[in-house]
């Protein structure tokens, strides 16, 4: 067993008695990640605890070897926390805890077998998560034989079992049935050899090279391949691409027909490959974990007062870092794809989580997750007539973290998320038409969204009155107490093709109005502000607008007249309720929304005494 002389120098300064009676205690550690792992290399156990938590919480794109700043350990009553901080943003670059336990209970704690994933031992660590892990989850949750035939199969597929492992194939369908799983990823930058174009679609139906494909490929091969899976569906390689930039006539044809029908090839799949933690299909599902690089174990640090001995016990990693903030999620198309997923094999940075029908249920590192909850969408998404209210507070919940995962192509924002709008409008009778990203049944409140980014842009592909016509940011959603305004119609629009948002997409609203002159602000002059407050007169009363505008494009740079359309009253603080309001913008007899105004200063008597309703058209 381990002794506390065994480590060193720089933990020696830890104290020996615990519980520790003085608030948190902090001591300077080693200069910087780099001396830590140094540490670790020559075998102090406790720096490897330290490096290893550090390691299993760090953000995915931070890389600790090049980070400089000091390792901080912070002693607690019965707990050591570590960690590195960041200057810039009075956060950290990283924080691990360790608590600090008797003798009892670390003799009573297993080691976690984690497996390391290094080039010489890939094939037996997959093996052996195989057999211990993988293939019990899988047969716990589904069975293989009763699902066979049973899900129809995608346009296309692609079959693993060639004569020769080093080839695959894409083979057509012609809508039968039978089982397959399905790859989420991130293409990155690596993924256009991966690309199925129309010059290489009929010698791909007689073979592919597997070594020609991208690593995050071949590895949901060979896994497909260990399950006994005939048939792998992967977005590049089964959907015909374009080879051209921007896409010549006809090349996107076959994409138009097959992006509406992604949310249902994921629903369907008997389990989902998640390479949750690669930023790029040239890295792999099976990498190597940098986190397991020294072994470690429990650790000596001192001797409670009743003197049994104090030990410290290896992290296992967290659900939250690991899947939640992973690469994978980051990236707009996988939202859908998680959702619709019946099962998920999530392989992480530091460890593989299995996913069942939206519950993280089971980690390599430790028993059945008990304490992790099936989502609220998994509830939505199952056929009933009574999920309203919370179908339509779930899906303004999902338009806010929507809002902010990336997308290559603005235009995709509505089409990557339709296999779930087809699957409520399957599931719930109630959620009626859905038009540009709302739902009509919920359209008012769909309304009041405003910007929280200064990046965000307005996208004239979409109506200007849908959250989808901000590009990349942060929508925010307004809970209304009170509607104030009702919609009077509302165009189709069309989610893949759509070109002019003045074509489609109409709205038209009745609602309170008014018409407010914008003085000329100083901060009108800043080119990346998208707010400010302006104090005007309003029925004779003085108010106060707050002005958020859709994006810094989207703020008027000069003194100018609007148009105010009260959409309803929220509840800014306990007793203090707020109108809500659309920015409008002339364009012929048309609006167009520029922001959202909130407008404090009156109760909604005053407010709405003497003002006329109109019906106004927004496109």
């Amino acid at each position: 067993m381990m002794t506390r002389q065994q480590t060193c120098l720089k933990c020696q300064i830890i104290p020996l008695e615990w519980p520790q009676k003085a608030n948190i205690r902090l001591f300077p550690h080693h200069e910087n990640f780099s001396a830590l792992d140094a540490s670790a290399a020559a075998g102090c156990q406790l720096c490897r605890l330290f490096r290893q938590t550090l390691l299993f919480e760090t953000e995915f794109l931070i890389d600790l070897q090049t980070c400089a700043e000091p390792i901080e350990v912070h002693i607690g009553a019965n707990n050591i926390v570590v960690i590195i901080k960041n200057p810039k943003t009075l956060g950290a670059y990283a924080y691990g805890s360790l608590d600090v336990v008797p003798e009892s209970v670390a003799l009573s704690s297993s080691v976690v077998d984690l497996r390391r994933f290094t080039s010489f031992t890939c094939q037996s660590d997959l093996d052996y998560l195989l057999r211990t892990s993988i293939q019990p989850w899988v047969y716990e949750c589904c069975s293989l034989s009763s699902q066979k035939a049973h899900r129809p199969l995608p346009t296309r597929v692609i079959d693993v079992q060639s004569p020769t492992d080093s080839e695959i194939k894409l083979v057509k369908t012609g809508n039968q049935n039978g089982t397959y799983l399905i790859l989420s990823y991130c293409w990155g930058q690596g993924n256009n050899r991966a690309k199925t174009t129309r010059k290489t679609q009929l010698s791909r139906q007689s073979a592919i090279l597997l070594s020609s494909l991208p690593k995050t490929i071949r590895d949901a091969v060979t896994l497909t391949r260990a399950l006994g899976v005939r048939y792998l569906w992967v977005d590049a390689i089964c959907i015909v691409q374009a080879e051209n930039y921007p896409a010549l006539p006809g090349e996107l044809d076959d994409w138009y027909n097959e992006a509406p029908r992604m949310g249902d090839y994921y629903h369907n799949a008997f389990c989902t490959i998640g390479a949750t933690a690669a930023t790029d299909s040239e890295v792999g599902i099976f990498t190597e974990r940098a986190s397991l690089k020294y072994p470690v174990d429990k650790c000596l640090v001192g001797k409670f007062q009743d003197d049994a001995a104090a030990y410290v016990c290896p992290s296992i990693p967290s659900t939250i870092q690991q899947v939640a903030y992973a690469p994978l999620y980051t990236r707009g198309w996988t939202h859908q794809e998680r959702f619709l997923s019946r099962h998920i094999l999530h392989f992480s940075r530091d460890a593989i989580f299995w996913e069942c029908h939206g519950r993280i249920k089971y980690a390599e590192h430790h028993e059945p997750l008990l304490t992790s909850q099936e989502s609220n969408w998994n509830r939505v998404l199952e056929p009933s007539t009574d999920r309203q209210a919370l179908f339509a507070q779930e899906w303004l919940s999902l338009v806010e973290d929507y809002s902010e995962m990336n997308l290559t192509h603005e235009s995709d924002r509505l089409i990557a998320i339709q296999g779930l709008v087809d699957l409520m409008c399957k599931n719930i009778p109630d959620s009626q038409t859905y038009i540009a990203g709302l739902f009509r049944s919920n359209l008012v409140d769909g309304l009041a969204w405003s910007n929280q980014s200064r990046e965000a842009k307005k996208v004239d592909q979409f109506p200007s009155w849908s959250w989808a016509s901000l590009s990349f940011g942060g929508v925010y959603y307004h809970s209304l107490l009170k509607r104030l305004g009702k919609i009077v119609a509302v165009d189709p629009f069309a989610v893949v093709g759509a070109k002019n948002s003045h074509t489609c997409g109409r709205l038209a609203i009745e609602a309170f109005v008014w018409r407010v002159h914008l003085e000329k602000n100083p901060v009108m002059e800043e080119p990346d502000s998208n707010s400010f407050e302006h104090h005007g007169m309003l029925h004779g009363y003085p108010v106060q607008y707050g002005c958020c505008f859709d994006g810094p494009g989207s703020m008027p740079r000069s003194a100018c007249d609007v148009t105010l359309v009260a959409i309803g009253l929220y509840e800014a603080a306990e007793d203090r309720k707020m109108a809500l309001a659309l920015i409008l913008f002339p364009t012929g007899s048309e609006y167009r929304r520029i922001g959202m105004a909130l407008i404090a200063g009156l109760g909604e008597h005053e407010l709405l005494t003497g003002v006329d309703q109109e019906t106004i058209s927004i496109v």
